[in-house]
């Protein structure tokens, strides 16, 4: 477990910030300790105490001296306008933060400054080889296209984000992703290669880079911050060499890539309606597999066909995988035909049909309780096997 130490004079202050982080499963990967004073946090110190990462105000940085520090150092500054303050250089391992702004988002841009800094500071990588054990990984899959595969994949992404650092990644070669997290992309205005952020493709560089031992970074920069769901995305892939070329190996880099850096507890992949090597790669690094169906006939017969030729290519590992998999219906009628197949369902939910979603025209995503209820339901089926045991951190405050 690493230690954040926090350095504020306004007790209130770090109050909030302590009852805050009770509350987010970042308690179960940091501890942190609070004090109101430089001289507090001095005593800490010189009794012997250490942090991996230490946050202060701005103005009581004057009492230390922070160039001979070998950790991160976040300086808390004021800020009077309402932009969002950059994760700004000052000296080597020491970077700026907005004070002033909410909880979660202070949080996330410490963290991201934390990874970018440890990174940074150490020869041998040591995020980038950590096991990466800790982060869930839930592929959303389907043999079928344009059967409500994203949506659920948003749905899922956004209730988890909810009490949860969620990353969305849609492995897609051709994906309609943007069109529902960023409604410019409902006109047909689509923006200009110097209006968009690498995305994809600077993760795929930085995997690459950091497979062969190198440090990079890139990625951390090119991923957008949805400000209604609460989750991170990429844009899709920049240019067109990535989308041909990409490799099993490439997607399995960029799924490590994102866990070594210890930033997300879970990862929704959306993946393509195909089931060649890129996609059994996937389903390879997956914690939970959910399988999208429909309750018909010649759904299951291109369903089987599909099971029946991975496993001929990839054999037991994929017989194991299928076994494994959380089948969710898109209507309510009973799965009397999937249980007739040569596989059994291990479990399986049914989602409701939302007429108003089937519209050409844009909808409003996450608009139907219902659906959310059911989407809840099954990401708490989900994540019941894998509840995190509760660390009993040290939130003193000096």
């Amino acid at each position: 477990m690493k230690h954040l130490a926090l350095v504020a004079q306004d007790e209130t202050y770090l109050r909030r910030v302590s009852q805050y982080v009770k509350r987010q499963s970042i308690r179960e990967k940091w501890s942190l300790s609070l004090f109101t004073s430089v001289e507090a946090y001095k005593q800490f110190r010189t009794a012997g105490g250490s942090e991996d990462f230490l946050v202060m105000e701005q103005s009581l940085a004057d009492g230390l001296r922070l160039d001979f520090y070998t950790i991160p150092v976040a300086l808390l500054v004021r800020q009077d306008n309402n932009e969002n303050l950059p994760l700004t250089m000052v000296d080597g391992l020491v970077f700026s933060v907005k004070k002033l702004q909410p909880l979660p988002s202070l949080l996330q841009q410490l963290l991201e400054g934390y990874m970018l800094r440890s990174q940074t500071k150490s020869s041998s990588s040591a995020l980038v080889n950590q096991t990466a054990g800790e982060m869930k990984v839930v592929t959303v899959y389907a043999t079928e296209a344009n059967i409500g595969k994203t949506t659920f994949a948003l749905h899922l992404a956004a209730i988890a984000a909810a009490d949860q650092r969620v990353l969305y990644l849609n492995l897609e070669r051709w994906n309609s992703s943007l069109y529902w997290l960023d409604r410019k992309y409902h006109s047909n205005n689509y923006p200009v290669d110097g209006e968009r952020k690498r995305g994809m493709s600077a993760l795929l560089y930085s995997a690459k880079k950091i497979a062969n031992g190198q440090h990079c970074k890139q990625w951390i920069t090119a991923k957008n911050y949805h400000e209604q769901w609460k989750f991170d995305y990429f844009e899709p892939f920049h240019h067109g060499d990535d989308r041909q070329l990409l490799t099993a190996n490439d997607v399995t880099e960029m799924i490590k890539t994102v866990a070594n850096s210890e930033h997300y507890d879970l990862v929704v992949i959306d993946l393509a309606s195909v089931l060649t090597e890129i996609e059994f790669a996937i389903l390879q690094q997956s914690s939970s597999i959910i399988w999208l169906t429909k309750e018909q006939q010649l759904a299951h017969w291109k369903q089987q066909q599909i099971i029946d030729e991975a496993v001929r290519q990839y054999g037991d590992v994929m017989r194991t995988m299928i076994g494994n998999v959380e089948y969710v219906f898109m209507n309510k009628q009973a799965p009397s035909a999937l249980l007739s197949t040569k596989r059994q369902v291990k479990k399986y939910f049914e989602l409701p049909y939302i007429a108003e979603w089937t519209s050409d025209e844009a909808a409003t995503i996450f608009s139907n309780s219902l659906y959310r209820a059911t989407v809840h339901s099954i990401l708490a089926h989900l994540l019941s096997d894998q509840v995190a045991a509760i660390h009993n951190d040290e939130l003193a405050l000096s």
